[in-house]
Parts: structure tokens; sequence; C-alpha cells
């Protein structure tokens, strides 16, 4: 009826701290990083409790990580049995799992 979901852990936002020290702790791809770290470590949390592995939705996913984390996340990825959606503003390299399908969109139409 909302149109939208209306609780999740989707919905959450996270911030990290050090003590008191909240700003700047971290830089955009290290901050980046813990939050997908952070979000994949609920994915198992969440598949242990469940009888289903959730579908995991990446928006703009490789934005300020560096190549080294880019292909150690993109591993894992290929590890996990959920149904994986990934978005992002680049051309990404393929993953190699069976079923995997890309696709572009250029001024709101699938090409």
């Amino acid at each position: 009826m909302a149109g939208h979901a209306l609780y999740g852990p989707h919905r959450d936002d996270y911030r990290m701290a050090l003590g008191s020290q909240e700003d700047d702790l971290l830089s955009q791809g290290e901050y980046r990083a813990a939050l997908l770290a952070l979000k994949l470590a609920l994915n198992e949390l969440m598949s242990e409790r469940a009888t289903f592995r959730p579908v995991l939705i990446l928006d703009d996913l490789y934005s300020e990580l560096d190549g080294e984390v880019r292909a150690r996340l993109s591993e894992h990825l290929k590890s996990l049995p959920n149904q994986v959606f990934i978005t992002t503003t680049e051309s990404p390299e393929a993953l190699h799992i069976p079923g995997e399908h890309t696709m572009e969109i250029r001024q709101g139409r699938i090409v």
C-alpha cells in the first residue's frame, strides 16, 4: 500500500565512531568498504536465522573502492548463493557466474 518497503535492514542508517571521534575517522573508500562488510555480515546472520537467502541489492557498488578491494569483493560475491543485483556507473567487469546477466541503461532505456 505504501509503494515501498517500510522496514528492513535497507532502511537503517549507519554511523561509525571510535570513542568520541565520528568525523573523518575513515576515508570515503574505507567507510564504504566497512559498510559493505557490515551488510555482508548482516546477510550471513539473516541467512543463518532464516530458511532462505535474502536478495542482495548493492547500489553503486564499486564507487570509491580501490582495485584490490574491488577484486576481493567480486570474489566474495561469486561465492554467495544469494541472488545479487549490482548497479554501477562504470562498465562492470563480468564476474563469470552461471546465470549472470548484465544490462546497460542509456537515457532511461535498456540497451
